[in-house]
């Protein structure tokens, strides 16, 4: 087959969306299908919103076998203000104006064939698109387009984060329901993302599950203690782990003031957050508050990969992102492929994950109390600790490995073809 995978940001970049396309697209090429990724510059998620970000300078490489061309990245005058105020005022345009309207508005990249590589890529012919994260719908209506032009069969992994109404409706407008519609297969991450794109009129036939994957392999050599002396934090103390975007939306804040309550009531716990906070939100301010002994007890390692992150997920007493704008989560899988057991918010599809009180713990999202409870009693149980963990490897063994999931892939792609 020659296929069309179609993202917003690809390798280098890190993010759960392009973790999964690039592991379906080195799977592919390795079994000698002609794979194409369009992508853009974008090189960290700074770069969506704001020109100064960092951007991927090749314009068109081979990576794991597959070909990726790039376009640059534009962004609306007076960016990042412009940005964030056209993506607030989306979903209440979306209730007014037609749909054509919403694509040219949704499609905030311009110039997409204006580069050599995307005019190559663009001139191709596949036999199936597929495109990715249905929020960063730019790029995404382009796949769409091509789908269209080409009359090939789509697919499409939106990601939609349900649960909150308010996060929810920036993943349900109608020209981004527009392209779930005219998709041959919608892979969804749980029966909660499911119901949700059924009730708002996605035929249940064209949706399936999936969920994510790893490869467990990858955490062979890993080693908890070269984190934790990297990092001058003792062997002997619990060291809560966090990895994502630190923001209030991912649940970095809530761990930092979870934190801070137990330091509070004597506590003696260590936190690490792996990932960078995108400009001077709430992260940066709630950890301004912390005064110089608090701040001694948390390591900010930034974006770790391979090895460097293995071993922080082996250096954990406990993996907690209570986050409410995932659809899935990777992470707590890496932890899980380590025996840690994980705490995640009872938000969006991480329920369909994490089943509370048998593989992980769910508290409700923005509680930091509720998360310094759940923190202490996993500091005290070493029997719960392992039990959790234990249940977690068990279930990501039996269902989210990636040969599982490609294989499930595969089979739709030749399915819709």
């Amino acid at each position: 087959m020659k296929i069309l995978h179609v993202t917003a940001a690809y390798t280098p970049f890190v993010g759960g969306a392009t973790t999964y396309l690039a592991e379906l697209s080195r799977r592919f090429a390795a079994q000698g299908h002609d794979v194409t990724v369009l992508t853009t510059d974008i090189g960290e998620i700074d770069r969506v919103w704001s020109p100064r970000g960092r951007r991927v300078n090749a314009e068109t490489e081979i990576i794991d076998g597959a070909r990726v061309a790039r376009f640059r990245s534009s962004h609306l005058p007076a960016a990042p203000l412009s940005f964030y105020a056209l993506r607030r005022a989306m979903p209440w345009l979306a209730a007014l104006a037609p749909v054509a309207l919403m694509r040219r508005l949704g499609g905030w990249v311009p110039g997409l064939r204006s580069t050599a590589a995307t005019r190559h890529a663009l001139a191709q012919s596949y036999d199936l698109v597929h495109v990715c994260n249905i929020t960063l719908e730019s790029v995404l209506l382009a796949g769409h387009k091509i789908s269209r032009e080409q009359r090939i069969p789509l697919v499409c992994t939106p990601f939609v984060h349900v649960g909150q109404p308010e996060v929810l409706r920036n993943y349900v407008m109608p020209h981004q329901l527009e392209v779930m519609r005219d998709s041959a297969v919608v892979f969804v991450q749980g029966a909660l993302e499911a119901q949700a794109l059924s009730e708002l009129g996605i035929a249940p036939a064209r949706l399936q599950l999936l969920g994510m994957g790893v490869n467990p392999a990858e955490a062979d050599g890993a080693e908890g203690a070269r984190f934790r002396a990297a990092h001058n934090i003792p062997n002997d103390a619990p060291l809560v782990v966090f990895a994502g975007s630190l923001t209030t939306d991912k649940g970095a804040v809530a761990v930092l003031q979870a934190m801070h309550v137990l330091w509070s009531s004597g506590v003696h716990a260590h936190v690490a957050f792996l990932g960078s906070a995108p400009g001077p939100g709430g992260f940066e301010q709630a950890f301004a508050t912390l005064s110089l002994e608090e701040r001694a007890h948390v390591t900010r390692a930034g974006v770790l990969t391979g090895r460097d992150k293995h071993d922080a997920f082996a250096a954990a007493s406990v993996f907690a992102m209570p986050s409410r704008v995932d659809s899935f989560g990777i992470v707590y899988l890496e932890a899980w492929l380590h025996g840690k057991p994980v705490i995640g918010a009872n938000a969006g599809g991480v329920p369909d994950v994490i089943t509370h009180g048998v593989d992980g713990i769910l508290v409700p999202f923005g509680d930091a109390t509720a998360l310094a409870s759940a923190l202490g009693q996993l500091f005290n149980n070493a029997g719960q600790r392992a039990a959790l963990g234990a249940a977690g490897r068990a279930k990501l063994e039996r269902l989210y490995t990636w040969d599982i999931v490609f294989a499930k892939v595969a089979l739709a792609y030749q399915k819709a073809v």
